[in-house]
Order: C-alpha cells, then structure tokens, then sequence
C-alpha cells in the first residue's frame, strides 16, 4: 500500500494531525461481515467507522462516487498508521522461545536419561514406584530408610 501524503493537500495535512490520536481509536468489527474498522473522531465532534478502503463521513460519502479511488483525512490516517505498525512489526525483533525444561521422572522428578521425553526413570521403575499414589508419598517425603515410606517388593 502506499500513502501519498503532499503539504499542499489540505486533507493529507489534517490526516497527519489525526494520525497523532491513533492511540484513542476504538477497533472493531461490523457484525454483518466482519470486516474490521476504527471509530476514528472528526473535527467536528461526530465520531466515523473507518478502514482502509471506507469511511462514514460526510466527505468521503459525497466524493467518493465521484471520484475513483477517493480517501478521505480518516481514512489516509487508518492507512499511515496501518503502514506504521506494518513497518515496526517488520522491524521489531522476534521473541526467543524460552528453553524446553529437561524431561523429569514423574515420580522423583530426577532428570530422564537422554532420548526419553516422559515417564519413569529406572531407579522408580525397578522399585515399583509407578503406582500414583505411592509415587506421590514418595516424591513428597522420599524412600531412604527411616522414612514415611517403605517400598516392599
């Protein structure tokens, strides 16, 4: 999209004052298709449903049947802003995706051999520790002699 903005122009001027409240549009969607817009305010009070391509004012209303490709002050400021906020989403920097925890042992929460993404280590499995409930004793108060917990068999 390109926005040709002149000083001459006393709409693109009056555009590029708008552009200064982008901060205070309300966005939404029209229920009959969707179609997303701003409640952009005028000069005089009276609040316009705006997007790219249209808008409710009064000039936009009466001129844009008479000339093709017509854009309005509401709507040369929906499109700067809508090419501001595409140039700094170009040019902010990704977010790094946070590490992927080790795989843990579900019972005793050690840290899974290599190639195993979920389950028990082998220390819990030999002892019989996969039982949910005398898994949950024994990762909360552990299994060394003298505890809560005995492991049998």
């Amino acid at each position: 999209m390109v926005v040709t903005v002149s000083s001459a122009d006393a709409r693109s001027v009056k555009a590029l004052a708008l552009l200064k409240s982008a901060d205070r549009w309300i966005k939404g969607h029209r229920k009959s298709d969707g179609r997303a817009f701003f409640a952009v305010p005028g000069s005089r009070g009276h609040v316009y449903n705006v997007d790219t391509r249209a808008c409710t004012c009064p000039d936009f209303e009466r001129n844009s049947q008479l000339e093709q490709g017509f854009a309005c002050k509401h709507v040369l400021a929906v499109r700067m802003w809508k090419l501001q906020g595409d140039g700094e989403a170009k040019n902010a920097p990704k977010p790094k995706r946070a590490p992927m925890p080790a795989p843990s042992c579900r019972v005793c929460t050690a840290a899974l051999a290599v190639g195993m993404l979920a389950g028990v280590c082998a220390a819990c499995d030999e002892a019989g520790l996969t039982f949910g409930a005398v898994a949950a004793i024994t990762a909360a108060f552990g299994s060394e002699a003298g505890a809560v917990v005995q492991v049998i068999g």
